[in-house]
C-alpha cells in the first residue's frame, strides 16, 4: 500500500476513534480485519465484541485479562493480565493504530515474533524493539506518526495505577504526515 492510501486510512481511522470516544467507548480491537471498505472506498470499523463502554468521569477500566489480538496490544493491556488486574483507557485503541498503519506498509506487525511470549516481550519493550525496514522508502513524517502513536512522551498511559504519558490526541492529529 502506499504511504498516501495509509494516511488516508490513518485519517479515517482515527475520525472513527474520535467518535468512539465521544460515545464513551474503547475498541480494544483495532487491527486490519475490523477496518472494512464501502463501496466508495472508505473506513469502516467493524468488530465491536470486544469494545467496552467507560465512565465519562474516569475512562478507564479495570481488567485483569486482556481482550483483542495480541500483535495490536499495548504495554498497558498487558501490563492489567493477571493478579489484580490493572487500568487503561482509550491509549490501547491510538496503540493499535500505530500497529496497522505500520501494518499497512510494511506488512508485519512491528513486535511480532515466532512465539507469543516474545511477542509480549517485544511489545513491553517497545522503545528498544521498534525498527523500520530500510528497504521501503517512507517519509520521515511518516516515521514521526508511528513514532507518535507507539514511543511518544505525550498521551496519557495508565501503568499500575500510575498516570504517566504518552500520546496527545492533538498532538496526532496535526503530525506533519497529515499536512503532506
Amino acid at each position: 500500500m502506499s504511504e498516501a492510501a495509509c494516511r488516508f486510512y490513518a485519517a479515517e481511522t482515527i475520525l472513527t476513534l474520535v467518535d468512539l470516544r465521544a460515545m464513551g467507548f474503547i475498541h480494544r480491537d483495532l487491527k486490519p480485519d475490523n477496518l472494512l471498505l464501502d463501496a466508495g472506498g472508505h473506513l469502516k470499523l467493524a468488530d465491536f465484541g470486544t469494545a467496552i463502554r467507560v465512565d465519562p468521569e474516569t475512562p478507564l477500566i479495570h481488567c485483569d485479562e486482556a481482550n483483542g489480538t495480541p500483535d495490536y496490544f499495548s504495554p498497558e493491556v498487558l501490563l492489567s493480565q493477571g493478579i489484580g488486574g490493572g487500568s487503561y483507557g482509550f491509549e490501547v485503541d491510538w496503540w493499535a493504530l500505530g500497529v496497522v498503519i505500520y501494518e499497512m506498509l510494511y506488512g508485519v506487525t512491528p513486535f511480532y515474533s515466532e512465539t507469543l511470549v516474545n511477542t509480549y516481550a517485544n511489545i513491553m519493550n517497545h522503545a528498544n524493539i521498534l525498527k523500520f525496514p530500510e528497504n521501503v522508502n517512507v517519509s520521515d513524517a511518516y516515521l514521526d506518526f508511528i513514532k507518535t502513536c507507539l514511543l511518544s512522551p505525550n498521551f496519557l498511559l495508565h501503568v499500575a495505577g500510575q498516570l504517566t504519558v504518552r500520546l496527545c490526541l492533538t498532538k496526532l492529529k496535526v503530525t506533519v504526515w497529515f499536512s503532506v
